[in-house]
């Protein structure tokens, strides 16, 4: 089996783990006779997880290798949704859901590792990390509709006897067709060799050109997915039901941009690809700010557009400018990246909160985070995946 394939498989499995019970909190809610904080805490529980495990998962899999660690994180990941789909309090289920959300974070760190072990082409990478994007986006938009609509027919633990039985497969699969992908193991991990080994790559000079450019967009994003269902509710009076074509349009932008790119690194390099596309960003969050006093639907959804197509364009090369800036620490590059995107996650969403900001005061901010990412390309002298001849 394509490894890259069977990587990606496994990160929509973790992906799809995350936001299926979505649609059905409020009857778990009903069914424990919980609170709503208390419900909302199983996602809480699992991007604690998710951190956690992204944060060591890469530096073990440089030491044990790929294989075992994936294996290791499917295994945990069949026994957290068994737990999830019998468990009897809510405690439990919280604790479940903080191994669910570890096995998934281990996962998608060790997908960008098996991704660049697998080939030497950067063509190729870039083609498979850009399909990631895709799925990175689709699986969780999709996720609630799916859990909601096996909750209608067989009730709400049957979504976790879903996703059991999709993980119990996935192991299976794994096992059987998963090879080993580094054979570079380093051969002891030491806290100090860790830091070391961190210091590395964060001293890479194409490392720190192109490390931070997706985390800051990645807040822009974040600030769009926090507040947009307050603006079209309370700005442009539209219905929920209207948000979530919004919704919709705005992850097939960004899927298309991962699509695009495709094609765009076989003619230009990688840099010109990452510059036009925050340029494109910077276009949509400009729509937003100018179009904010015309109190349009159709601009706010114009702007929006363009900026997911842009952060879609540069999703894939500049995964692969951070991936192979330092081959020999591949594990440490893919965790500093992840933990990097989840905090921007997370701050995007703060941000949006905080204050209960306006629209207007969200689009300049939206505005000044795309000048940040321009700011932050910096053309060197270093190749930059020059096309392939």
């Amino acid at each position: 089996m394509n490894l890259p394939f069977l990587m990606i498989a496994l990160t929509s499995l973790g992906l799809l783990c995350s936001d299926i019970h979505v649609s059905v909190q409020p009857v778990i809610k009903s069914y424990f006779q919980a609170t709503t904080s208390e419900v909302q805490a199983l996602m809480t529980f699992f991007f604690g997880g998710t951190v956690a495990a992204a944060l060591i998962s890469g530096a073990i899999s440089d030491l044990y290798g790929r294989r075992p660690c994936v294996l290791f994180a499917t295994v945990l990941m069949v026994l957290s949704n068994a737990v999830l789909s019998f468990a009897d309090n809510l405690t439990l289920m919280m604790v479940a859901r903080f191994f669910q959300g570890a096995a998934a974070g281990a996962i998608s760190v060790l997908c960008y590792t098996v991704i660049q072990d697998c080939s030497s082409l950067p063509i190729t990478k870039q083609k498979n990390i850009a399909n990631l994007g895709i799925v990175l986006v689709f699986i969780p938009s999709l996720s609630p509709i799916l859990g909601g609509s096996i909750a209608e027919i067989f009730g709400w633990r049957a979504v976790f006897y879903v996703t059991s039985f999709l993980s119990l497969f996935a192991l299976i699969l794994t096992f059987f067709t998963l090879k080993e992908t580094n054979f570079d193991k380093v051969k002891s991990i030491r806290i100090s060799a860790l830091l070391s080994s961190a210091k590395i790559v964060i001293t890479n000079r194409q490392f720190n050109d192109h490390v931070l450019i997706y985390p800051v967009l990645l807040i822009g994003y974040w600030i769009f997915i926090t507040s947009s269902s307050f603006e079209i509710t309370n700005q442009y009076k539209s219905s929920l039901s209207e948000y979530k074509y919004l919704l919709f349009i705005v992850v097939v932008m960004f899927a298309l941009g991962n699509f695009f790119v495709k094609y765009l690194i076989k003619h230009y390099l990688a840099t010109v690809v990452i510059i036009a596309g925050v340029v494109i960003c910077l276009i949509g969050s400009l729509i937003l700010l100018l179009g904010n006093p015309f109190g349009s639907l159709y601009i706010y959804v114009l702007g929006n557009m363009a900026f997911s197509f842009g952060l879609g364009l540069i999703f894939s090369p500049l995964t692969y400018l951070t991936m192979s800036a330092v081959p020999d620490h591949r594990g440490i590059s893919a965790t500093i990246r992840s933990v990097l995107n989840m905090l921007a996650s997370l701050v995007g969403a703060g941000i949006a909160q905080i204050a209960y900001l306006n629209d207007v005061t969200i689009n300049i901010i939206m505005v000044i985070i795309t000048l940040l990412a321009l700011g932050l390309i910096k053309l060197s002298s270093r190749p930059r995946l020059f096309p392939e001849k």
